[in-house]
């Protein structure tokens, strides 16, 4: 058994490995881990079989030939030498969110070589709504940590946090530990759900109500109305009219009892608004520096998908000498109206690393095999700060390397081996005297003794910011939406190829193998549609078709589309 961490969509969590004969057979949770605490997700323990999936990249190729990593490195010594690249004006460097202090501090010496080069972080599932709703919040670059077992009442708008809407298990972990009733004055909490789409949570919850996405930030706009968190002090109003009315009046009798003790939390799916104005309710009840607090975030704030449509512009226009794209696969995941796959082909020189023969591995020059997490030295923050080592369980099965290494070349750091990198970097950290000992203990334990990222007081005016979003949210809309979700079976795309996951039913769907849209029984009747009917999607020059399945508590004209699909 071996300690180590695993990195899913920029979230650190330790693991525990179990080998057999040398080779990963078992992925667990780290109960030392404040991220993991004994657990994982089933991506998680997926990802074991994504090691062996004989479709992965065992090659290097250059352009449609094939090369080797020592012609690769021979080339991009002379491709990412200064006298070529200059200021790094041409430079484009794409990888996915990445919470690795070793790879941070060659972004940094990356910097400094080419102080004008661009490094593009992007997930096509992100979190980049929340992080800048606190900061327009609190006016700082903050992350925003939601402590469920500290709560007594939760209402979850929009937010699946129990299932894909989380970044790590630790919510699920939380929440789980109110709901046991071990002693006589035990009391479970109550949870409170509004959303469109059935989910793990809504199954959970206490009350809950259909509402549509482009919806819910009205909806939030009422509760704070309810709330008079624009008054003098906060009370209930009392002015519930219809369904929708009483529900809120009742949501905002439980969080105005339990000031301090409650938490109130929007989805992924919402703008920068809705979660500013979430975050002024939870400060009008009392909760920032309670259930709700607030630490400096791993790695900078940044509006990923603004800066792959400048990168997209820069490609077009031919700004572009040389583009890495480290990990994952943009290509797909990137919106299809960038048109990145042609966009790629316009720069001077590409080179993608992946793990699979993708759509990215497709479209560019250089081809590189990429290590699995099991094959490969690493380390990772978790977004308390926790710090852990990333160590190999196996050599490389194809001779992959790591996005650190391949990054490293393009620094041009010494060494470029993973190990010595991650070494190099922890063992500087640390007295002379005391560095062997120290590196074992964090292999050993998964866990580098340091400290946590302290949290930060920051203020939320609660009337201010309830102005200045209220502005920004939309009333409520007639006719359909199409709202987006991870998928349970392939989440983005990156386990499409994974068959434990496919085999593995949709928790509230139990579909197999296949994706579908979702609609609610009163859509279906107005659409006269039923379950398998083939439907068509479109936005400009953008079409889909795809089966529609009926689900019970689906809120009415929303349709729920899932991605990772529609490939070869």
């Amino acid at each position: 058994h071996y300690a180590s961490v695993a990195t899913f969509n920029g979230t650190a969590a330790g693991v525990i490995v179990t080998t057999i004969e040398g080779r990963p057979i078992k992925i667990e949770g780290n109960p030392k881990h404040p991220y993991s605490l004994g657990a994982t997700n089933a991506f998680l323990q997926a990802s074991l079989l994504s090691l062996y999936d004989p479709d992965r990249a065992k090659e290097v190729q250059h352009k449609d030939a094939r090369s080797s990593w020592d012609e690769f490195a021979a080339w991009a010594k002379a491709e990412f030498d200064v006298t070529k690249q200059g200021d790094g004006s041409g430079l484009r460097i794409v990888s996915e969110k990445n919470a690795s202090p070793t790879l941070a501090s060659v972004r940094a010496d990356l910097s400094k070589r080419f102080p004008k080069a661009l490094w593009v972080e992007y997930e096509s599932v992100n979190l980049d709504a929340a992080l800048a709703g606190a900061a327009l919040a609190t006016g700082q670059s903050v992350e925003p940590h939601f402590l469920f077992d500290k709560a007594d009442v939760v209402f979850a708008l929009d937010c699946d946090f129990l299932g894909l809407d989380s970044a790590s298990i630790l919510p699920v972990k939380q929440f789980s530990k109110r709901r046991r009733v071990e002693q006589p004055g035990d009391k479970m909490n109550r949870l409170y759900v509004a959303e469109a789409n059935y989910s793990l949570t809504g199954a959970m919850a206490d009350h809950r109500l259909r509402v549509k996405v482009g919806d819910a930030g009205a909806l939030a706009l009422e509760l704070a109305k309810e709330l008079n968190v624009s008054g003098k002090e906060l009370k209930v109003l009392g002015n519930a009219a219809d369904k929708t009315g009483k529900f809120v009046t009742e949501l905002a009798k439980d969080l105005a009892e339990n000031k301090g003790k409650s938490i109130v939390v929007a989805g992924p799916r919402q703008p920068a608004a809705v979660h500013a104005l979430v975050f002024a309710i939870n400060a009008a009840l009392g909760n920032i520096g309670q259930t709700v607090v607030f630490t400096k975030p791993p790695s900078e704030l940044t509006n990923s998908l603004e800066q792959v449509k400048q990168l997209v512009a820069d490609l077009d226009a031919g700004k572009v000498k040389t583009l890495v794209l480290l990990g994952g696969n943009p290509v797909y995941t990137m919106p299809t109206d960038l048109n990145f796959g042609a966009a790629v082909k316009k720069a001077a020189a590409s080179v993608a690393l992946t793990e699979e023969e993708n759509e990215t591995w497709l479209a560019s020059e250089w081809r590189l095999p990429m290590a699995h997490a099991l094959e490969c030295w690493g380390d990772a923050r978790a977004l308390d700060g926790t710090a852990s080592i990333q160590q190999p369980m196996i050599e490389p099965l194809y001779g992959g390397r790591s996005v650190l290494e391949v990054a490293a070349l393009v620094a041009g750091r010494e060494p470029a081996s993973g190990y010595g990198l991650v070494n190099a970097y922890w063992t500087a950290q640390w007295p002379a005297a005391e560095r062997e000992k120290r590196w074992k203990a964090s292999l050993f334990d998964g866990i580098v003794a340091e400290a946590k990222a302290a949290a930060v007081s920051v203020p939320v005016d609660a009337k201010k910011v309830l102005a200045a979003a209220a502005a920004r949210i939309e009333p409520p809309r007639e006719g359909l939406e199409a709202a987006f979700y991870p998928s349970h079976s392939a989440y983005d795309g990156r386990f499409a190829n994974n068959a434990w996951m496919q085999e593995a039913p949709d928790p509230m769907t139990k579909v197999v193998w296949d994706n579908v849209a979702l609609i609610s029984k009163t859509t279906a009747g107005k659409l006269e549609l039923r379950d398998g009917d083939l439907v068509s999607l479109s936005k400009g020059q953008q079409k889909i078709d795809v089966p529609v399945m009926v689900q019970p508590g689906h809120a009415d004209d929303s349709i729920s589309l899932f991605l990772g699909y529609g490939r070869a």
